[in-house]
């Protein structure tokens, strides 16, 4: 049996300026071992461990990386900065996968 992602609500937004110059100023790069500044942040939900207890990653990113997430999840590249909460689609639940409409 495949093994189903546990992940749902990816988004990707380019950051406002000052966003970028404080993340740059607080010391923050990409992530990893990227060392680009950061100009887009990702987002995803997750359920974490057996207690399946929903949690949220939000993660700064270069320019490179941004392309790569936006590829991996079907999403368009932003063109225009978005303000700082970016709130993805709620999750889709179906019965068939043991879930609750």
């Amino acid at each position: 049996m495949a093994r189903r992602s546990r992940s749902w609500g990816h988004a990707l937004r380019l950051m406002e300026p000052g966003e970028q110059t404080a993340y740059g100023g607080q010391g923050h790069k990409c992530a990893g071992k990227c060392q680009n500044r950061a100009t887009h942040e990702t987002r995803y939900n997750y359920i974490t461990g057996r207690a399946g207890r929903t949690s949220t990653r939000r993660t700064p990113v270069c320019q490179e990386h941004a392309q790569k997430f936006a590829t991996n999840h079907s999403l368009v590249m932003p063109t225009e900065a978005t303000p700082g909460d970016l709130t993805p689609p709620p999750r889709l639940v179906t019965p068939a996968l043991g879930g609750t409409p």
